[in-house]
């Protein structure tokens, strides 16, 4: 097994984890606020912007409404990816593709933001898991830069 291929099932182990951990606890600085699983942020930001659509220009929603999109839309985003990336098909859509899921993750951090939200450890990991999976191959040539660095020495 490749070093590159180590690395990419760890991310997908990582980014798999993070959906049974606490990604965010709820809404403002109650101490007993109710702690919110991955998957279940996951599928909120899938689901909520189409179940407000009536409200869409009502308070904040205007505002917060694109971020809930594009997160909700980073999931399928990133699977689809790693469809491309494991068929080593359209490589030049990958990179534009990851480039683009990298810009997207900064929509989270308006979503926890408005919505008084404090990210957690499932969070951090579904980040890391997914920063992982889309950077295997450069994580994979540093670390045997890294190696024949030290090796020479």
């Amino acid at each position: 097994m490749t070093r590159q291929c180590k690395i990419l099932r760890f991310g997908i182990l990582l980014y798999v984890a993070s959906f049974f951990l606490i990604a965010a606890t709820g809404a403002g600085s109650n101490p007993n606020a109710a702690p919110i699983r991955g998957i279940t942020c996951a599928v909120v930001a899938l689901i909520a912007p189409w179940v407000w659509i009536s409200e869409w220009g009502n308070g904040i929603l205007p505002k917060l409404i694109p971020a809930v999109i594009i997160v909700g839309w980073v999931n399928p985003l990133f699977l689809s990816t790693i469809m491309f990336a494991i068929r080593k098909q359209r490589r030049r859509s990958v990179v534009i593709l990851r480039t683009v899921i990298v810009t997207m993750l900064a929509s989270s951090w308006f979503v926890y933001f408005y919505e008084e939200m404090h990210p957690r450890e499932g969070f951090f990991l579904w980040v890391a898991g997914i920063l992982v999976v889309l950077f295997s191959a450069e994580l994979a040539g540093f670390y045997a830069y890294c190696l024949g660095s030290g090796a020479s020495a």
